[in-house]
């Protein structure tokens, strides 16, 4: 079950690559011993267009929906008022993250007067307002090796630490418009930008590394090349540009 919706989870997330750094022969050789299943209104599944997902501890699932957030178990998709009876707000979700103490981080399109980041943990949920909280739609969460959750929203990158959110404002990047942010294996954050892609290993000074206009990061696949771009892409997280 674990491998099977982790492949799921990979093949749906659509990676992109950077048209420079492609092996040729990588993804006939990755996708050639799996076959692929596609759900669609047509088998009776209402879920609506997919935004978000992330994979549990036990190998679910968990979809970011126009229709909520939606469990995937291999076979059957749950919606969440099924599952618990903490009900969330009626928003499409945009963003998830499981952070390592079992809390659910859940990003929302725009609330009228509120808050777009929730987090359930233990049965309860709770909108998390302290601080500069995010109030347009909230399109990419994550928490990094350190615990502090870092969440896009309308073109900028906010911080949840000691129960306070607030923006980051640092040199560059506060003038960037904000598009996505990944850890990679060694903790250092890169955040992709209209204005190019940026990093920081202490969640505090951030570097511009690549100019340009990054479209995504990818969360879990890196790419090592050689030639013009070695210096910048060595262990660098895949990304999409324009």
């Amino acid at each position: 079950m674990k491998t099977a919706a982790f492949i799921l989870l990979a093949l749906a997330a659509g990676v992109g690559r950077p048209t420079q750094a492609v092996a040729e022969d990588a993804p006939a050789a990755l996708l050639s011993s799996y076959t692929m299943t596609s759900w669609t209104l047509a088998d009776g599944i209402p879920i609506g267009p997919i935004s978000a997902m992330v994979q549990d501890a036990e190998g679910f699932l968990w979809l970011g929906t126009t229709n909520g957030v939606v469990r995937f178990d291999g076979a059957r998709f749950t919606p969440w008022d099924a599952i618990y009876p903490a009900h969330l707000p009626h928003r499409d979700v945009l963003a998830l993250a499981l952070s390592r103490d079992g809390t659910f981080f859940i990003g929302f399109d725009r609330i009228a007067n509120g808050v777009s980041v929730g987090a359930w943990r233990n049965g309860t949920f709770t909108l998390l307002t302290g601080g500069a909280a995010p109030q347009a739609a909230t399109t990419a969460i994550l928490e990094d090796r350190t615990g502090c959750v870092w969440a896009v929203s309308n073109g900028a990158l906010y911080r949840w630490r000691h129960g306070q959110w607030d923006v980051v404002h640092h040199g560059a990047l506060g003038r960037a418009t904000v598009v996505s942010v990944r850890e990679d294996t060694a903790g250092a954050l890169w955040i992709g930008t209209r204005q190019g892609v940026f990093r920081t290993r202490d969640g505090d000074a951030f570097e511009l590394v690549e100019p340009g206009i990054a479209r995504e990061t990818s969360q879990s696949s890196f790419v090592s090349v050689g030639n013009t771009r070695a210096e910048y892409y060595e262990h660098y997280p895949l990304a999409s540009w324009l």
